[in-house]
């Protein structure tokens, strides 16, 4: 797994911030402003670190569950997050 399939996945599945990103499906909107490729990535790259050292669903689910608090503060939901990690594992178990 690399950074551009975190993307998508975070792009589908997290997106805390709620606005389609430029490799996002949601992109027929009259209003799409898509965010930068790169929105997410301080997270994400972090996220690939922690799949690579064998962190639990827990660990993860802790980890976005602070970054949604302390620097995007705007919380996406415990199932789009959960939703999400079940994603992220899936690809990553299957890599």
């Amino acid at each position: 797994m690399d950074i551009g399939e975190l993307r998508q996945l975070c792009a589908e599945y997290w997106n805390p911030i709620g606005v389609p990103m430029s490799n996002s499906k949601q992109q027929n909107s009259a209003f799409h402003r898509p965010l930068p490729e790169d929105e997410y990535d301080t997270y994400l790259v972090e996220l690939l670190r922690m799949m690579k050292e064998g962190k639990s669903k827990y660990e993860i689910l802790s980890y976005i569950d602070y970054v949604e608090k302390e620097y995007i503060m705007m919380e996406s939901g415990k199932e789009k997050k959960n939703k999400f990690i079940d994603k992220l594992f899936s690809a990553w178990n299957n890599r």
